[in-house]
């Protein structure tokens, strides 16, 4: 066995695996395999290879979302759409974005004008642009990249 997988055993072992928080015999808040949070949840610091491997295990979710919610109709969207509703998916979740029946039937009739609508005469769309930016938040660039099949400039640029 190799030395990464000896010390990924050892520690699996010894200090066991959660995936929720939980009070150390110290009374600090840990999670995972040992890895530390503090006193307070403001104590948590997460690495970028951490969070980087949340947001992979985040999409893959969604993916599989989106595939079980709409099927081929998913897959034979153009990438701009497709890319639209993994970002709802995301945001919402399965639960939530299932709600969404009307833009799920606009979709499934090819309807992508009456979808766009939709997503944007919804309470996500006031949830993602609380200041309502007609046509400069998210919830417009969504709808802009379901209605039309192109990927929003602002999505273009590097941020």
């Amino acid at each position: 066995m190799s030395f990464d997988n000896l010390i990924r055993n050892i520690l699996n072992l010894d200090e066991g695996r959660h995936y929720e928080p939980y009070l150390d015999t110290k009374g600090n808040w840990t999670i995972g395999v040992g890895h530390l949070i503090g006193k307070d949840l403001q104590d948590l610091k997460l690495s970028w290879n951490v969070v980087e491997a949340m947001l992979q295990d985040s999409i893959e979710v969604a993916l599989e979302s989106c595939d079980r919610v709409l099927g081929e109709h998913f897959h034979n969207a153009t990438e701009a759409r497709q890319l639209a509703l993994l970002s709802m998916m995301f945001n919402l979740g399965e639960t939530r974005f299932s709600k969404f029946t009307k833009m799920i039937a606009a979709i499934k009739a090819s309807d992508w004008a009456k979808a766009a609508f939709e997503a944007l005469d919804s309470k996500w769309a006031k949830d993602v642009d609380p200041k309502q930016r007609y046509g400069a938040g998210r919830d417009d660039r969504i709808a802009y990249m379901l209605k039309t099949g192109e990927l929003h400039d602002y999505y273009r640029l590097p941020r």
